[in-house]
């Protein structure tokens, strides 16, 4: 038939979707006794031989803390710009008056 190769396809980007979906999940971590006496000895990842890291409960702490500032700075910043941009939509119009009726923004402050 001529869409079986389009059927293939279809079916293959269904599994890898499965598979995908299967692998985003978290799982939990069963750990034996001996396994958490190797686990707290380690000093490098058995997959990829890189340096092992340990999360360390202060250390995540102060990740999530800085992590929280950032939002905070992120969501000031993102206030101020609006904030800005009307200050600026209120600058334009004063500039269209000098422009338009031959006045200083200062001889508009006076009236």
């Amino acid at each position: 038939s001529p869409d079986i190769l389009k059927r293939f396809v279809t079916k293959i980007e269904e599994k890898l979707a499965n598979i995908q979906e299967d692998l985003s999940v978290s799982a939990e971590i069963i750990i034996a006794p001996g396994d958490l006496k190797v686990y707290n000895k380690v000093t490098e990842c058995w997959i990829c031989k890189g340096f092992f890291i340990k999360p360390v409960l202060e250390i995540v702490q102060k990740i999530e803390k800085a992590k929280h500032n950032l939002l905070e700075i992120k969501e000031w910043k993102s206030c101020m710009e609006k904030e800005h941009s009307k200050k600026k939509e209120i600058l334009a119009c004063n500039s269209e008056m000098e422009t338009d009726f031959g006045l200083k923004t200062s001889d508009l402050i006076k009236f």
